[in-house]
């Protein structure tokens, strides 16, 4: 990524959910990484036998949220990056939106 975002922590979630914390990031900077992001996956050109050598095309939707000032509980932060991931999906899918 050429976002200049230091991912302290990217881990799966839960299913299909990832969670990644990029700390000394603000909201622009991670909004800018999670649109990087999506667009890398979006121009991957994945292919498999069982397609005859036809991509299938993968994308992502991806919401972004940052810690409010003295937030030290981590479940407001996760309800507000799960709430944005919900409305990029609800909003035609393959996007980022910011909650």
């Amino acid at each position: 990524m050429n976002s200049d975002c230091r991912i302290g922590v990217f881990a799966r979630w839960g299913g299909e959910e990832f969670v990644a914390a990029l700390p000394d990031s603000d909201i622009g900077k991670a909004t800018a990484a999670a649109e990087e992001l999506r667009l890398a996956i979006e121009q991957q050109n994945f292919e498999h036998t069982w397609r005859l050598g036809k991509p299938v095309p993968f994308t992502v939707s991806i919401g972004v949220t940052e810690r409010l000032p003295g937030e030290r509980d981590l479940g407001p932060l996760v309800k507000r990056a799960d709430l944005a991931l919900y409305r990029a999906k609800d909003n035609g899918r393959n996007r980022v939106e910011v909650g």
